[in-house]
Order: structure tokens, then C-alpha cells, then sequence
């Protein structure tokens, strides 16, 4: 995976705040050592600048992440698209 990669993703998990932030946390409940509420921010900012090797398991976990956050966005979209029910009177 490449930093762009990461930084795309990251962006298209994003809603209305910070990337590396998103990507902690989508990451921590999926990392391979075991659930955690997030990722230290400092390791995917060292990640976002090529400090530090992005770790294998990233990339299919950020992977299912977004595929998760589409599938939402898309039941979502489809409630919305649906007929109203009549109102009561």
C-alpha cells in the first residue's frame, strides 16, 4: 500500500473531520493484535509520511472498512429514495 492510498482512504472515510483520525479509528477495532477503540494518530501520521512501513494488514482492513461505510451510505440512500408512507390524520 502506498501513502496516497492511505490518505485516499482515509478521506473517503472522513466525515467532515480529520483523515488520520478517521483511519485510527476504523483501524483500532480491526488490528490484528486485538480490538482496540483507536490507533495511536501519531502512528498513521508517521505512516501518512513515509516514517514508518505500512503494515500489511492495513490495507485489506481499511478495504473492509470502506466497503462497510459504502454499504451504509447506500441503505441510507435507499430509504431516502423509497415512497413515503401515507400520513396518518
Amino acid at each position: 500500500m502506498h501513502r496516497e492510498l492511505l490518505a485516499r482512504a482515509g478521506e473517503a472515510l472522513r466525515a467532515g473531520g480529520d483523515w488520520i483520525r478517521a483511519i485510527a479509528e476504523v483501524l483500532g477495532p480491526r488490528h490484528p493484535s486485538g480490538p482496540r477503540e483507536a490507533l495511536d494518530r501519531r502512528m498513521v501520521q508517521r505512516w501518512a509520511t513515509g516514517a514508518m512501513e505500512i503494515p500489511d494488514w492495513v490495507a485489506p482492513a481499511l478495504a473492509e472498512a470502506l466497503r462497510e461505510a459504502g454499504d451504509h451510505l447506500h441503505a441510507v440512500a435507499d430509504e431516502l429514495n423509497a415512497p413515503s408512507p401515507p400520513r396518518p390524520r
